[in-house]
């Protein structure tokens, strides 16, 4: 037959064409220009698009590959999280280099426009002290804070003071392990790789409750009190952590063995001038 005759001299002819590197090189440019014309059809564009987006749709239905996606999502995210950090800060110092005075009126004007608003109040003063607890001790110097002010180890973002820190506890405290949750002042010592100056490593421990001393309330913490201070400090609930202090700063120093020898008569006698106005403040907190 001729016409195959034909065809495949054409083709023994077009193979030995494409063997030379001149000739394949200029079909790939006529390729690769006919490619760039059709993408310049916005129809073209969205059928490829389309294409891609049902591929991509056919491959998510494959377990293996969305465990492969989940896996590979889960390791960028530490980095993905520091990088988006930095670029956050960096166009804040940026924002705020270009205008200082501007960037300040803006956040000073958003202030008072949270605290305006009936709900924010609310809920700030819900927040600050409704929701707060009192009594959570320091892991380093064991002194009592409210719960709002420990932070934890893990929560500082710089990783050199981070790691400042973490080699200063190992170092003081040898024999304890887990997460520790720290006051804000032991913790600017840590972060700068020094022990705080009220660590209990130093010796700042409280003495060990007798075991047969009950649970006291506010008038018997004062009866056997080796010191009377007469002022109260309080925490206000207008600004932003204020306090307030109620009263004389006048500490009255008690002797301590006269305290325990009169102690059957001491509410009658001598002490119920200075009991009376805490049995006041104590009843008008309550209302």
């Amino acid at each position: 037959d001729k016409a195959a005759e034909r065809r495949a001299r054409k083709a023994a002819a077009a193979r030995a064409r494409r063997q030379n590197p001149a000739v394949r090189e200029r079909e790939a440019e006529a390729c690769r220009q006919a490619a760039r014309r059709r993408r310049q059809d916005p129809a073209v564009r969205e059928r490829e698009a389309e294409s891609r987006r049902q591929s991509a749709r056919r491959r998510r239905q494959d377990p293996a590959v969305r465990e492969r996606e989940a896996e590979a999502a889960r390791q960028r995210r530490p980095e993905d999280l520091q990088n988006v950090r930095e670029r956050e800060a960096a166009r804040k110092r940026a924002y705020r280099q270009a205008d200082p005075d501007a960037a300040r009126a803006r956040e000073a004007s958003a202030k008072r426009i949270r605290r305006a608003q009936p709900e924010g109040v609310d809920a700030r003063f819900k927040r600050d002290f409704l929701d707060v607890s009192f009594g959570h001790s320091c892991g380093v110097c064991d002194r009592l804070w409210f719960s709002n002010s420990l932070v934890t180890i893990s929560s500082i973002k710089n990783d050199q003071a981070r790691a400042n820190a973490i080699a200063v506890l190992q170092r003081e405290f040898p024999a304890s392990s887990g997460e520790y949750k720290i006051c804000y002042s032991c913790k600017d010592s840590l972060v700068a790789g020094k022990v705080p100056p009220m660590s209990v490593s130093y010796g700042y421990t409280y003495p060990p409750k007798p075991d047969h001393l009950p649970p006291l309330n506010l008038v018997e913490e004062r009866l056997i009190a080796p010191r009377l201070p007469f002022m109260s400090i309080r925490r206000l609930t207008h600004g932003n952590g204020q306090y307030g202090i109620k009263g004389q700063v006048v500490n009255v120093p008690i002797n301590v063995p006269t305290t325990v020898q009169t102690e059957e008569s001491l509410v009658y006698r001598r002490f119920t001038p200075e009991l009376r106005p805490l049995i006041i403040i104590h009843h008008v907190d309550m209302l």
